[in-house]
Protein backbone atom coordinates (compact mmCIF):
# COMPACT_ATOMS: atom_id res chain seq x y z
CA UNK A 1 0.00 0.00 0.00
CA UNK A 2 1.25 3.44 -0.85
CA UNK A 3 1.99 5.68 2.14
CA UNK A 4 -0.08 8.54 0.71
CA UNK A 5 -3.09 6.25 0.29
CA UNK A 6 -2.73 4.92 3.83
CA UNK A 7 -2.55 8.46 5.22
CA UNK A 8 -5.64 9.48 3.25
CA UNK A 9 -7.60 6.46 4.52
CA UNK A 10 -6.49 7.23 8.08
CA UNK A 11 -7.61 10.86 7.77
CA UNK A 12 -10.94 9.87 6.22
CA UNK A 13 -11.60 7.39 9.02
CA UNK A 14 -10.59 10.00 11.58
CA UNK A 15 -13.11 12.47 10.12
CA UNK A 16 -15.89 9.86 10.30
CA UNK A 17 -15.05 8.98 13.90
CA UNK A 18 -14.91 12.65 14.90
CA UNK A 19 -18.38 13.16 13.39
CA UNK A 20 -19.69 10.26 15.52
CA UNK A 21 -18.03 11.68 18.62
CA UNK A 22 -19.61 15.08 17.92
CA UNK A 23 -23.03 13.46 17.52
CA UNK A 24 -22.63 11.54 20.79
CA UNK A 25 -21.48 14.68 22.61
CA UNK A 26 -24.54 16.53 21.33
CA UNK A 27 -26.83 13.73 22.55
CA UNK A 28 -25.15 13.63 25.96
CA UNK A 29 -25.49 17.40 26.24
CA UNK A 30 -29.19 17.28 25.38
CA UNK A 31 -29.83 14.48 27.87
CA UNK A 32 -27.94 16.40 30.55
CA UNK A 33 -30.09 19.47 29.97
CA UNK A 34 -33.26 17.37 30.14
CA UNK A 35 -32.06 15.61 33.29
CA UNK A 36 -31.20 18.88 35.00
CA UNK A 37 -34.57 20.33 33.99
CA UNK A 38 -36.38 17.30 35.44
CA UNK A 39 -34.36 17.55 38.64
CA UNK A 40 -35.56 21.13 38.99
CA UNK A 41 -39.16 20.09 38.33
CA UNK A 42 -39.13 16.95 40.48
CA UNK A 43 -39.97 18.62 43.82
CA UNK A 44 -43.00 20.28 42.22
CA UNK A 45 -44.07 17.07 40.51
CA UNK A 46 -43.31 14.92 43.56
CA UNK A 47 -40.88 12.80 41.54
CA UNK A 48 -38.09 12.58 44.10
CA UNK A 49 -35.63 9.74 43.44
CA UNK A 50 -36.32 7.02 45.95
CA UNK A 51 -37.46 3.45 45.53
CA UNK A 52 -40.79 3.86 47.34
CA UNK A 53 -41.88 6.82 45.26
CA UNK A 54 -40.64 5.23 42.04
CA UNK A 55 -42.69 2.13 42.77
CA UNK A 56 -45.75 4.30 43.43
CA UNK A 57 -45.28 6.07 40.10
CA UNK A 58 -45.14 2.74 38.25
CA UNK A 59 -48.17 1.42 40.14
CA UNK A 60 -50.14 4.56 39.26
CA UNK A 61 -49.09 4.22 35.64
CA UNK A 62 -50.30 0.62 35.44
CA UNK A 63 -53.56 1.51 37.18
CA UNK A 64 -54.17 4.29 34.66
CA UNK A 65 -53.17 2.02 31.78
CA UNK A 66 -55.60 -0.69 32.92
CA UNK A 67 -58.48 1.78 33.16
Amino acid sequence: MEPAKAVKEYKDENIKLQAKIDEYAKTVGQLTVEYNWMQGKSPRLNLINNDTNSNNIFKNYYILEAS
